[in-house]
This record gives structure tokens, C-alpha cells and sequence, in this order.
């Protein structure tokens, strides 16, 4: 909310963040004059030193290899339904709200004609995609989460997050 009414130089936040932004923008909850957003432009930041590689969190559909007949193939199905681009447009751009700013998996979405007019910031994240890398590994989740818990008891304890 506070950079949404121009208080903040810099934001650094998932890229849904920007959804939260631009809903700000469009329905101020603070009387406050907000930010056109126009100007803001968005940049996918290294891990560590200059040649480090921007990490890429990905959601993604996984179905257990123990699944068989009629339940995989509707879990195929689903898979299928859930990653169309009209579905994935559907989520993206949600009626009366600001874009969700998800990243989308295909590089199709990011230059789609009708989410580009709607979420002009797009095309930026691509650039920064085309370098990024995800992690792939057993246990990661769990590691997250340790590293997560060790980050938290450093943070001082009065530290705010808004909702």
C-alpha cells in the first residue's frame, strides 16, 4: 500500500504483489494521492553476486505415480482444462480487479495481445524470465521452510507485515 502511494522508491515482492499494487491504485483505501502505473516498471534481481541467477518460483500440477485408470485420466484431464490459455487468462485477469501478475509457464501469455493491454508489465517480466532458473530437487519444500524459520529468528520481532 505504500508504494502504491508513492512512499516507497523500491518495492521487492513476488511479482502477485504487483496485483496488490495496482488494486491500491484503482481503489485507494488510504485518501493519499497514489502512483500513475504507468510508471512502474519491474526487474527480476540475481541470488548473491552479478552472476548468480535470478530464481524463479514455479507452481506446478504433479499427479503420484500410484494413480491409475479412471482417476488419472480425470487428473489428466484437469491438467489439461487448468493450463488452456483461456483459463489461465481467466485467472490472470479477473473481472473488476487489478491482474493477478502470476507468471504464466508459456511464453505465449506474456506477449497475448488481450493480457498485455491489461497488464502491461508483462512483456518486462519475460526479459528477466528468459535468464531466471528454478529449483528442482527432493526435500526442497522442507529446506525452504528450515531456512525460512532460521531467516524469521533474525527479523526483529517488532517487524510489520501488512496483510
Amino acid at each position: 500500500m505504500e508504494f502504491a502511494h508513492g512512499r516507497g522508491r523500491a518495492l521487492v515482492g513476488y511479482s502477485e504483489r504487483m496485483h496488490h499494487i495496482l488494486q491500491e491504485i484503482t481503489k485507494p483505501t488510504d485518501p493519499t494521492p497514489v502512483v500513475d502505473p504507468r510508471t512502474i516498471s519491474v526487474k527480476l534481481f540475481n541470488q548473491g553476486d552479478k552472476s548468480g541467477v535470478p530464481l524463479l518460483w514455479v507452481d506446478s500440477f504433479a499427479i503420484d505415480k500410484s494413480v491409475t485408470g479412471p482417476k488419472l485420466t480425470a487428473a489428466q484431464q484437469f491438467i489439461e482444462f487448468a493450463v488452456r490459455d483461456d483459463q489461465y487468462l481467466s485467472v490472470l485477469l479477473p473481472p473488476g480487479k487489478a491482474p493477478q501478475y502470476l507468471l504464466p509457464a508459456y511464453r505465449n501469455l506474456y506477449t497475448d495481445t488481450k493480457l498485455v493491454e491489461a497488464a502491461p508489465l508483462y512483456p518486462k517480466f519475460l526479459v528477466g524470465l528468459d535468464k531466471a532458473a528454478s529449483l528442482v530437487g527432493v526435500g526442497i519444500p522442507q529446506a525452504i521452510e528450515k531456512t525460512g524459520e532460521q531467516l524469521d529468528k533474525k527479523l526483529p520481532a517488532n517487524l510489520h507485515y501488512p496483510n
